[in-house]
């Protein structure tokens, strides 16, 4: 499958994102102040509930403060779907993150990443690793690093423990070869 295929939402699955995204919010006690927060677990949630839906496995349901470590099992292999939300047209020479506190209880196998425009209401697929692969490759950026942008200016200074990430260029990552392509194409 070619870098960055998009992925569009149908209204039918946005619904259901928002649907369990308030359950969810209830569930672990987020306030109405924290409205980024609250974008956020929708995406995550409407990302998953694509890739379910692609892979004809069980959507995401709401979840309460004990997390599974993974988001869907797909001929064995436990995939945790992560989603990254920016304006831009995504590169290659972008990055993506795994925190190092999921990393520490994650039960996943492989880690997929799609990059949510919410300008345009689409997913790009960026690739997909390994865990292991992952947290070999990946450098990781501890309390008191300062994470750089392509441009080489400052994104942001790790702050405490639980900012610290590990970090790999999407090129490194591996287009999506487990995506049954006649089924993306629907979307």
């Amino acid at each position: 499958m070619k870098r960055f295929q998009q992925l569009k939402p149908t209204i039918e699955q946005k619904a259901y994102a928002r649907k369990f995204t308030r359950k969810s919010i209830e569930l672990v006690g987020c306030n109405k102040e924290e409205s980024d927060r609250e974008e956020g677990i929708f995406y995550g949630f409407l990302g998953e509930t694509i890739v379910a839906d692609i892979f004809e496995q069980q959507r995401p349901l709401p979840k309460n403060k004990k997390d599974e470590g993974f988001d869907l099992l797909y001929n064995g292999a436990k995939i945790d779907v992560k989603v990254r939300t920016g304006y831009a047209i995504p590169k290659e020479d972008y990055y993506v993150s795994f925190y190092a506190k999921q990393a520490k209880k994650s039960k996943a196998d492989y880690l997929l990443y799609l990059l949510f425009n919410p300008e345009k209401e689409v997913f790009y697929v960026a690739g997909i690793m390994s865990v292991k692969g992952f947290l070999n490759f990946a450098k990781l950026y501890k309390k008191g690093d300062s994470i750089k942008g392509m441009n080489g200016q400052l994104l942001f200074k790790v702050k405490d423990e639980s900012e610290e990430q590990y970090r790999v260029c999407i090129k490194d990552l591996a287009e999506c070869e487990l995506f049954p392509k006649e089924k993306v194409l629907r979307y």
